[in-house]
């Protein structure tokens, strides 16, 4: 597949929007939303920046759970990235797996 000259340059205008955005943004906790139970539930993370590597579909451990990370989406400032998780019977750690450990603690709410 042939990338033309102008996906390369939204991508990189995309990119530098982004960024401008974001230096308005204040640096916030991660917001955490669980929904549903057992083997239908749901992990919602909000954050203010966009997570590194974070592009479904991906494995993602939060303390001892494993979750397959389903979508990324922008939502509303002050925390525009939006990630959905779902719960996993069983995971298994690998190099693959992501790690999330907030530097803060999360703001916990139930949906």
């Amino acid at each position: 597949m042939r990338v033309t000259r102008k996906e390369n340059l939204t991508s990189y205008t995309s990119a530098i929007r982004e960024k401008a955005r974001l230096k308005t943004l204040p640096e916030v906790p991660d917001e955490l939303f669980i929904s549903g139970n057992g083997p239908d539930e749901m992990l919602e993370i909000r954050a203010c920046r966009r997570k590194e590597d974070w592009n479904p579909p991906r494995t993602v451990r939060y303390q001892d759970t494993f979750y397959r990370l389903e979508a990324c989406n922008e939502g509303m400032p002050p925390r525009p990235f939006r990630y959905t998780l779902r719960k996993l019977s069983a995971g298994v750690m690998g190099r693959a797996v992501l790690v999330y450990k907030p530097e803060e603690a999360p703001v916990l709410a139930k949906k």
